[in-house]
């Protein structure tokens, strides 16, 4: 695979994971500043507060964990057929 196919994949993934960032941070600072007796708007800004932590969560353990079923690097022998 040539350097410039994974540019374009790896610009691919990244603006996915930028507009899904973006709009749930948009929708945190948008019911951010709800009157503090307000109860429904307080839940509903924990609410996208929460899943935009998730969110962030979910995109940061999906590139630092390794994948089930694969083997470590340099690892190949113990996966081998014996």
């Amino acid at each position: 695979m040539k350097s410039a196919d994974v540019g374009l994949l790896s610009q691919l993934v990244v603006d996915q994971i930028r507009a899904g960032l973006l709009e749930r941070y948009k929708q945190v600072m948008a019911a951010k500043d709800f009157k503090t007796e307000d109860i429904d708007a307080g839940r509903e800004y924990v609410e996208k507060y929460v899943r935009f932590i998730h969110y962030v969560e979910g995109m940061y353990e999906a590139v630092t964990r390794p994948v089930k079923g694969h083997y470590p690097e340099g690892d190949e022998d113990s996966h081998q057929e014996r």
